[in-house]
């Protein structure tokens, strides 16, 4: 039994110094995905002089193949934004597509992938950050392997092998080892300072998914801050993919009931 264990262990040990960062992103991308969910949000938008704006969004997701996953965000309040929606399609191998609709417009538009550095609804998050981005499209480094007490820590430096892909020239990311979430990232587009911090203050296991529950965004060049926060989470809806479409973006009414 002590023979066993102690292989258990070394093989343990083993496996955390081999690990590459190509492996620990495709962890990360892998782990923690139903075959669909429904999220409703709050989020909180923070200036520089500290004003402080509300906003309430559902974010409607299935995951076709894994690569071929797709999402709806519908904001339900304030009365200003309700019914602006952003939908995004992403696509093994290519750059994803994505629509915003603006109710005062009363049409959608495409966003093209010049644009994807844009900030939805006034947010830090920007309209790129919204895609599901494929291991693949970046090269990945295992920069440290940090350990705090019974837990490991990740640090990953990620570049764009493609620089058009991307508005961000490289990410550095500290993933938990145990949860394969992302605990804290920062973005960057010039130099050595980060464009943008986000950290996730708060995580939930539900089922055997861990969620992030509580996430902040810094945008440091404006000083600007968005919270979000997480208030319901459901898997399993038996959402349809025909529900994904540039008609469902205008007209919610396949999501009325979730709304």
């Amino acid at each position: 039994m002590k023979l066993m264990l102690i292989f258990t262990l070394c093989l343990k040990i083993n496996i955390v110094f081999a690990i590459t960062g190509t492996e620990i992103a495709t962890q990360v991308y892998n782990n923690n995905r139903e075959p669909d969910s429904i999220q409703k949000n709050e989020m909180t938008l923070i200036d520089k002089s500290k004003n402080i704006r509300k906003r309430s969004f559902t974010t409607f997701a299935i995951d076709n193949k894994r690569y071929n996953s797709k999402s709806l965000v519908i904001f339900t309040a304030p009365k200003k934004i309700e019914k602006t929606s952003m939908l995004t399609y992403n696509r093994k191998g290519e750059n994803s597509l994505q629509w915003l609709f603006l109710p005062a417009l009363k049409k959608s538009r495409k966003i093209s992938n010049s644009k994807k550095s844009g900030r939805f609804a006034g947010s830090d998050v920007f309209y790129e950050d919204l895609e599901n981005r494929e291991v693949e499209l970046d090269n990945h480094k295992l920069v440290k392997t940090i350990k705090k007490k019974d837990k490991i820590i990740y640090q990953l430096e990620s570049v764009p092998k493609d620089k058009d892909s991307s508005s961000y020239k490289r990410s550095i990311a500290f993933i938990d080892a145990e949860t394969w979430l992302v605990k804290k990232a920062f973005f960057f587009t010039t130099g050595k300072k980060p464009l943008k911090t986000i950290t996730v203050k708060k995580t939930k296991k539900i089922g055997n998914t861990w969620v992030p529950v509580l996430t902040e965004i810094i945008h440091h060049k404006l000083k600007h801050k968005t919270i979000i926060e997480v208030t319901e989470t459901s898997f399993n809806n038996k959402l349809e993919d025909s529900f994904f479409n540039k008609s469902s973006l205008e007209n919610h009414s396949k999501f009325k009931k979730f709304l």
